[in-house]
């Protein structure tokens, strides 16, 4: 009887805990749940674009949508583009499915704080909401 060699073993273990987390992610999915209007504050900005990558508690903004390469070449060098913005959720938002619904490269609309000077920026939302085509 052969042994199956050690790396083999490894790459298959690796597989099946990648295949368990993005089943979990993804049936961990609903719908958002936005703030009312008159929830938001004031001075909020509002900001329209694609997502090109999406996390836990962050999405990714772009200009356009990307394609494929882009997406594999952009989570590889952490990069999207001159453009890009990372969305995270304000900390007196208390809604914690505000990025589950959210579907790469798709147009959305953001109501944040205010964008901070960093590479690439960033902005805490307060709400997200699907934009029109």
């Amino acid at each position: 009887m052969t042994q199956v060699p050690p790396y083999k073993r490894l790459f298959m273990a690796l597989s099946l805990i990648w295949l368990l987390f993005l089943f979990t992610r993804e049936s961990a999915h609903q719908e958002i749940s936005s703030t009312q209007l008159t929830e938001r504050p004031d001075h909020s900005l509002m900001i329209d674009g694609y997502v090109v990558s999406k996390g836990f508690n962050s999405i990714w903004l772009a200009g356009e949508p990307v394609s494929i390469k882009g997406r594999i070449t952009g989570f590889v060098l952490s990069d999207y583009g001159s453009e890009t913005i990372i969305v995270s959720k304000h900390k007196n938002v208390v809604d914690q499915s505000l990025f589950h619904s959210i579907n790469i490269n798709q147009k959305v609309r953001v109501y944040g704080d205010y964008i901070r000077e960093s590479n690439p920026g960033r902005m805490s939302a307060y709400d997200i909401e699907v934009a029109d085509e």
